[in-house]
């Protein structure tokens, strides 16, 4: 069967609502199995849908009209090329980029290229990128909705890294400079007119600067400068000008160690705070307006302390009522608007939870009528997932942290063989509500599984992720312990059948925590981690990023070769007791794969074999379903043996 014939088949439900009451238990190939679609975008007009799609070694997108429920049209670009993302030009052009996979735990390694292509695949050419002749990295500022030929485009395609607003041909790639930026590396804020009001550039020592100026003929000044990493005082990034100019939103946590979000008074100088969270950081969201036509409006702040919550502006908008109407129809779902034609009359909708992978709807504001699209993970059944758990509790020292407990649907909840689950990064990144196939694998097998956010975790403001440098395998490690140790005094978890497993720093926490606390973890799984801290100065790409890796890195893990070793599981090998299981992949030059050999022959010099899963293809963390197959078989397998089968 060819890919349309397939596509057609997939989409025929396509506007008609499912049901999958009488689903099975899920499978290990359930949760190793990529999504069918994914980024679906409606045109500006209405009368096609576009979606990514994975078919062999290449993501796709498929053209699809809503009138006749047909495939129109399918377009690759070549093997082990992917659609990393894309959108509407027009209602007959789109804009892409491709580029290659190099692991779940990864970013997705795009080209500087910006493709545009018309819905049947014709006039398909680079419009700006490299292969154009431009040096730079170029983003969509405008796809001037008036304007049928041309997109403005951001880029620092300037040789000085000067990023700069060009005009260009969708067509022809020909382009024309309308906007000159004054400082290097910096990013911009443009009002409605395109004129360069605010910019943001960090110099060589890692400080950001913020400059803003009245008008194209006023001069530059500077109104902020902060440390980009560890800054005890804060900053603001301006997000976007009110409607008639006069007034910009920002988010900022000068005033709190939390990111709040602000409206500045250009005339008077004076801010207003429109909401901030005492425990975590806000973040602006956007809302296609109802009245306006091609118009977004800041709505609102999302926060979360648990579950995603949001807080609207104006509950008198109707752009905001209507979205507030659909999160009461979702209930315990988060709504989410990936895409609107250009007069707002139809939205795409994806709709997902904690058990619910997420499901694409088609929403009518006209009618208030929401259609079914297409579920992407439609063998996964919500009535079958385990529910995660908004948790909190005190560490040692008396700090508050935050995080999640799943439960398997199928125990009683009391006394579970527990899997505790360190996320990766560890700065920036934190543990997050919603749909996690790792956590509902561990689950489905029968284990409880815990998730901490750490201190130096991101999401809690600038103090907390602070308190996180240079604590690598110290405190950091303490809160874990802390957490497990919560589990079982709450009856959750058996304290005989613990195991610890993460990936990337989540690996490094595994292994460390087998290290600090030899007798409360049966087995640890490292999965694409880093084991010798001193090693991450010389190899992987983090070292490697001049303009800020080595920076980073002091600041994150200090520079102190003595004490980084005393806290690398590859010089304290001696210490641990349970069983390890470590995988990695040969492409993997973040947590460099040569730190997990390393760290095996660390354990054969004392006389213990370790089992690695290696395969040469995959990066930071492992792509092919079939890889991650067998790493799942061989996890259920290792728990199993170390902790029991779960209940």
């Amino acid at each position: 069967m060819n890919v349309i014939k397939q596509l057609r088949l997939a989409l025929t439900t396509l506007l008609v609502f499912s049901f999958l009451g009488n689903a099975s238990a899920a499978s290990i190939d359930d949760f190793v199995r990529p999504p069918s679609f994914s980024q679906v975008k409606i045109s500006p007009d209405g009368k096609h849908l576009a979606s990514t799609f994975e078919h062999g070694t290449q993501t796709k997108i498929a053209i699809m009209s809503l009138k006749d429920q047909s495939v129109k049209s399918v377009l690759s670009f070549g093997e082990d090329n992917h659609v990393v993302d894309y959108g509407w030009l027009t209602n007959k052009r789109l804009m892409l980029r491709k580029g290659r996979k190099i692991g779940s735990f990864g970013s997705v390694v795009g080209t500087a290229d910006i493709i545009a292509i018309n819905i049947d695949g014709s006039k398909n050419r680079v419009i700006f990128g490299p292969s154009n002749g431009d040096m730079g990295y170029g983003t969509i500022a405008s796809r001037l909705p008036e304007d049928d030929e041309h997109i403005l485009i951001s880029s620092n395609f300037d040789k000085k890294q000067y990023t700069n607003l060009y005009k260009v041909d969708m067509f022809t790639g020909k382009k024309r400079k309308v906007q000159q930026s004054e400082f290097r590396y910096a990013s911009n804020l443009w009002d409605d007119d395109f004129v360069y009001r605010f910019a943001t550039n960090t110099d060589e020592n890692g400080i950001e600067h913020v400059y803003f100026r009245e008008s194209e003929k006023d001069k530059w000044r500077k109104i902020d400068s902060f440390a980009t990493y560890k800054d005890e005082k804060g900053g603001l990034d301006p997000l976007d000008f009110t409607e008639d100019g006069s007034k910009v939103f920002m988010l900022e946590n000068k005033e709190a160690p939390t990111e709040g979000v602000y409206l500045y008074d250009i005339a008077t100088k004076k801010k207003e705070l429109l909401f901030r969270h005492d425990l975590v950081d806000a973040s602006p969201f956007w809302i296609r307006s109802l009245e306006k036509k091609d118009t977004n409006i800041l709505a609102g702040a999302v926060y979360m302390d648990g579950k995603p919550k949001r807080v609207y502006f104006d509950k008198s908008n109707p752009s905001s009522q209507m979205l507030m109407s659909l999160e009461s129809a979702f209930k315990d779902h988060y709504v989410n608007i990936t895409s609107a034609t250009a007069d707002a009359s139809k939205l795409v909708l994806y709709v997902a939870s904690d058990v619910d992978p997420g499901t694409y709807y088609l929403y009518d504001t006209k009618t208030k009528k929401a259609q079914f699209l297409v579920r992407p993970r439609e063998w996964i059944n919500p009535d079958e997932m385990s529910p995660m758990q908004p948790i909190s509790f005190k560490a040692r020292d008396g700090l508050e942290l935050h995080g999640y407990l799943t439960i398997p649907k199928s125990s009683n909840g009391k006394n579970l063989p527990l899997i505790v689950h360190p996320h990766g990064g560890p700065h920036g990144p934190r543990d997050r509500w919603g749909f996690n196939p790792e956590v509902q694998f561990y689950a489905s097998l029968g284990y409880a599984v815990l998730q901490v956010n750490f201190r130096g975790s991101g999401g809690y403001g600038r103090e907390f992720e602070a308190i996180g440098f240079g604590k690598w395998g110290q405190e950091m490690q303490d809160d874990l312990t802390d957490g497990t140790l919560w589990a079982i005094e709450q009856g959750y978890a058996d304290k005989d059948r613990i195991c610890i497993a993460g990936a990337s720093y989540g690996g490094y926490a595994s292994l460390m925590g087998v290290v600090r606390e030899p007798d409360l973890y049966k087995c640890a799984f490292g999965y694409v981690g880093v084991y010798d801290l001193p090693d991450m100065f010389e190899r992987g790409n983090v070292a490697e990023r001049l303009d800020w890796g080595t920076g980073y890195l002091k600041t994150a893990l200090g520079d102190d070769e003595k004490k980084l070793k005393a806290v690398s599981p590859r010089y304290q090998v001696d210490k641990i007791k349970a069983d390890v299981f470590l995988a990695t992949g040969g492409r993997d030059l973040q947590a460099h794969y040569q730190q997990t050999f390393d760290l095996q022959d660390a354990f054969e010099e004392v006389g213990k074999e370790v089992e690695v899963l290696f395969y040469k293809n995959e990066g930071h963390g492992f792509r092919d379903p079939e890889h991650t197959k067998v790493l799942y078989t061989k996890l259920k397998a290792f728990f199993e043996k170390n902790i029991g089968k779960g209940k």
